[in-house]
C-alpha cells in the first residue's frame, strides 16, 4: 500500500456533512461508539447488483468498528452500432456495480481480533471488503436463483485501488494506493510459416498420444486459466484432477509391465483413493524417498497442501485463500517433476515410460528444502 497525504475529496458518497448530520446520530443512538477514523474505498463489481442507489446498510462486525456499504451503479457505453450507413449508439448499456466500503474505527488506529493495531491496513483492507462482498453475492444468488452474481477475489479485480484515511476529528485526509496481487500472463508470440504449414503433421503426432497424457496436460493448462480468471476452487479441482491422470497413466503403465491387469488401477483408485494407490506403488516402482508420507517430502506435501485441501472443497464447501491455492500449485509441480526426475532415473529399466509423460519444464526450479530428493 503506497500512501499520499491530501485534502478531503467529493469522491467518495460519506463526506463530512453526510457523517455528521446523517451518521453522528446513527452511531450514537445504535453503535454506541463515536469513530475517530475512516477508510473508504471503492470496488468494482464484475456485475450488476441490484441493491438501491446509494443506500447506506450498516453492518456492526465488532466493538470498535462498524462498516457502512453504498451501492452506486454506473452504465458501461456500448460501442456504436452500424445499420447499412446509420451509426446508432444504444441507449442502455451494461450496468455493474460500484461498491463503497467506510470502515469506522472508534480508536486512532484500527484493531484486529486479539486489540492490537494493524500496522498495515492494506494488508487486510481488500480482503474484509471481499469477504463482505461475497456473503452479499452468495445470499443474494441464492436467495432470488440469480446464477449472475458469484463470490470474487482480487484476482478478478483491477490492479490499483483508490482509498483514503480520514482522521475524523479534523478531516485529514492521506490518499493511498492499495494493489492486488499480480495475475498471470502469458505472451502469445505469432508462430513462423514453417511451423504454421507443418502445424496439421503436430495435430496428428498429439492425437497419437495416450489420451490420458493429453487430458492432464489439458487439465493443467485449464487449471492455470482458472487460477487466472480468479475461480480458485475451479483452479484447485483442476489442477488436483490432473494429478490423478498423471498417476493413473503412470500405475496402469507399472501393473501392464509387472504383466497385471491395468483395469485394476481403476478399482484401486476407486476403492482407497489416489493418495494411497501413489504411495503403496511408487515406492517399490520408481525409488525414491519423497515418495514416502513422512513430513517434509514431495508426496506428504502435496497429499497435505493439495489432496487434502481438494477434498475440503468438495466434501466441506471450503473457499480456499490465494495463499492455498497458490501452495496447491507449488506442491503438485514440486511433486510432479520429483516423479519426472524418478522416471528418468529409471529409464534403463522402463525404456518406453517416457513416452506417456510430459517433459520436463525448463523452466522449474527446485525449492531449496526438496533439492535432497533430487539426487
Amino acid at each position: 500500500m503506497t500512501s499520499k497525504k491530501n485534502k478531503a475529496t467529493s469522491k467518495y458518497l460519506i463526506n463530512k456533512p453526510i457523517f455528521e448530520q446523517l451518521l453522528i446520530p446513527i452511531f450514537d443512538r445504535d453503535i454506541k461508539f463515536r469513530p475517530k477514523l475512516l477508510i473508504q474505498i471503492q470496488v468494482k463489481l464484475p456485475y450488476y447488483l441490484p441493491f438501491p442507489d446509494e443506500q447506506p446498510i450498516l453492518l456492526k462486525t465488532n466493538l470498535t468498528t462498524a462498516i457502512l456499504i453504498q451501492y452506486t451503479h454506473k452504465i458501461k457505453p456500448c460501442p456504436p452500432i452500424i445499420e447499412g450507413l446509420v451509426s446508432k449508439s444504444l441507449i442502455n448499456g451494461e450496468k455493474y456495480s460500484i461498491v463503497e466500503f467506510n470502515f469506522f474505527s472508534s480508536e486512532n488506529s484500527f484493531m484486529n481480533d486479539s486489540d492490537e493495531a494493524i500496522p498495515n491496513y492494506g494488508d487486510w483492507i481488500l480482503r474484509d471488503c471481499i469477504t463482505i462482498l461475497n456473503d452479499f453475492a452468495l445470499t443474494f444468488s441464492l436467495k432470488y436463483n440469480d446464477f449472475g452474481v458469484y463470490r470474487i477475489n482480487p484476482l478478478m479485480l483491477r490492479k490499483f485501488h483508490n482509498a483514503q484515511i480520514v482522521n475524523l476529528e479534523n478531516w485529514e485526509t492521506e490518499m493511498v494506493a492499495i494493489i492486488t496481487p499480480d495475475i498471470l500472463h502469458r505472451k502469445r508470440e505469432e508462430i513462423s510459416r514453417s511451423e504454421a504449414s507443418n502445424f496439421p503433421v503436430a495435430v496428428k503426432a498429439y492425437k497419437a498420444n495416450n489420451p490420458l497424457f493429453l487430458f492432464y496436460q489439458e487439465l493443467s493448462l485449464r487449471s492455470i486459466r482458472n487460477l487466472n480468471e480468479g475461480n480458485l476452487r475451479e483452479a484447485l479441482v483442476n489442477r488436483q484432477t490432473s494429478i490423478e491422470v498423471f498417476f493413473s497413466n503412470i500405475l496402469k503403465f507399472k501393473y501392464g509391465y509387472d504383466g497385471g491387469d491395468s483395469n485394476m488401477v481403476n478399482e484401486l483408485i476407486k476403492s482407497k483413493g489416489i493418495a494411497h494407490a501413489i504411495s503403496s506403488n511408487m515406492p517399490e516402482f520408481l525409488g525414491g524417498a519423497g515418495f514416502n508420507n513422512t513430513d517434509g517430502t514431495p508426496f506428504r506435501n502435496w497429499k497435505i497442501h493439495c489432496y487434502e485441501l481438494r477434498n475440503k472443497v468438495i466434501h466441506n464447501g471450503h473457499n480456499p485463500s490465494f495463499i492455498e491455492t497458490n501452495s496447491a500449485f507449488e506442491s503438485c509441480n514440486v511433486f510432479i517433476h520429483y516423479t519426472l526426475f524418478r522416471i528418468k532415473m529409471k529409464k534403463k529399466k522402463y525404456p518406453g515410460m517416457h513416452h506417456i509423460v510430459p517433459l520436463n519444464n525448463a523452466t522449474f526450479k527446485v525449492p531449496e528444502q526438496m533439492k535432497k530428493f533430487f539426487k
